[in-house]
């Protein structure tokens, strides 16, 4: 069942701060008005259709399980809150798909962003106003992944950095990070070996505090 179910939600938007905190819709929030119109389940895919205002939004990816959460988010750091659904696409929950609606507060309506939405595992770095997607278990026992990190200069997307950790053909682990300088990738670290606990940790964090 979706998280927010059936009933009306009351959210804030737009909201306009330096930095505005990743809220959950739910029944608690305030001041706005967001609902679920429709919930649909067939042979275990979940689709949702929203009501904002005058506006009918309608899902695009099929989800599983419980069903997709929603969120208001500044996804574009623009300071205004964006709608941000995230939800599981496979049983074990292996990958989180996400549909994002960037608001236009000339308009006064949210637009489906096409591009934040087709990014995997999307993932918010509110403070440092990066985002990040990638494949978390790429394979190798779990232990091989990649991210990306972007920026949004002018409310565009750019790739700013990755990190890639693959099983080489020998059973050994490389750990790599690009930096993306004029127009191409450039290796500004390459490791090999398998890391601590602690080391594996901040590769796959990257270093940035994201949420939700």
């Amino acid at each position: 069942m979706l998280r927010y179910s059936l009933l009306l939600l009351c959210l804030a938007m737009p909201l306009q701060s330096a930095t505005l905190p990743v809220q959950r819709l739910d029944q608690h929030a305030a001041s706005g008005r967001v609902r679920a119109e429709t919930v649909e389940t067939s042979q275990g895919c979940t689709t949702v259709t929203l009501r904002y205002r005058q506006q009918v939004l309608h899902s695009q990816g099929c989800y599983v399980l419980s069903g997709p959460d929603a969120y208001w988010a500044d996804l574009d750091f623009d300071h205004h809150a964006d709608l941000w659904l995230r939800g599981c696409t496979d049983g074990q929950c292996r990958s989180i798909r996400s549909e994002v609606w960037r608001f236009q507060p000339g308009r006064q309506r949210l637009q489906y962003d096409a591009t934040l939405s087709a990014l995997p595992n999307l993932r918010l770095a509110q403070n440092e106003h990066r985002l990040e997607s990638g494949i978390d278990n790429a394979g190798c026992a779990g232990q091989a992944f990649h991210y990306e990190r972007y920026w949004l200069p002018n409310g565009i997307l750019r790739p700013l950095s990755r990190r890639i950790q693959e099983c080489l053909a020998d059973g050994r682990i490389r750990y790599q990070e690009h930096a993306w300088q004029d127009g191409r990738w450039v290796t500004t670290l390459s490791r090999e070996g398998a890391p601590s606990e602690a080391e594996e940790a901040a590769r796959r964090s990257g270093g940035l505090h994201t949420l939700p």
